[in-house]
């Protein structure tokens, strides 16, 4: 199901970018959450298996489908890496104020992921590479969104990790 979901993000990403219906910055917005989505998606891969086979074009054909086929494992800091870079590059600045998506998770209009979940994901990967430096930037932006992390405002049993989107 993980890879389903790469795969889905990674087709909607090139084909978001291949319409020429909708404006540029729509574009970028619906492209970066998709790369929020697939970044999500192989945090959940490399959590469970460790390396895993990463990618991120499209499969259109089964000239791709065989190149993919063949991948080997990629180790898992690396994807993490790459991945953060890709959110710190690609997703985050297209999650403005002046278009209201620089939002805590549970205020993401539709529900859907944004600029929180992006930075949460980024320290995530900077914490498991073990990178505590890297790690700072997006934990001071979730700061700044969601003020400062005490008990009292924000009770551990609130604040474990889950699939739903919740005030965190």
């Amino acid at each position: 199901a993980g890879y389903r979901g790469v795969q889905l993000c990674n087709d909607a990403i090139a084909c978001i970018d291949a319409t020429p219906h909708i404006s540029d910055s729509l574009k970028n917005i619906l492209t970066a959450e998709c790369r929020v989505l697939r970044a999500m998606y192989y945090y959940v891969l490399t959590n469970t298996f460790d390396g895993v086979p990463f990618y991120t074009t499209q499969v259109k054909d089964y000239e791709d489908q065989d190149s993919v086929r063949f991948l080997g494992r990629t180790p898992a800091d690396t994807i993490r890496l790459k991945l953060y870079n890709d959110l710190k590059y690609n997703a985050v600045p297209y999650f403005t104020e002046h278009n209201n998506l620089k939002v805590k998770a549970s205020k993401a209009k539709d529900r859907r992921s944004g600029y929180a979940h992006a930075h949460m994901l980024m320290a995530k990967f900077a914490m498991w590479a073990q990178e505590w430096e890297m790690a700072l930037a997006p934990l001071d932006s979730l700061e700044q969104l969601y003020g400062e992390l005490t008990e009292e405002r924000y009770p551990l049993v609130k604040t474990q990790w889950s699939y739903k989107n919740t005030e965190e």
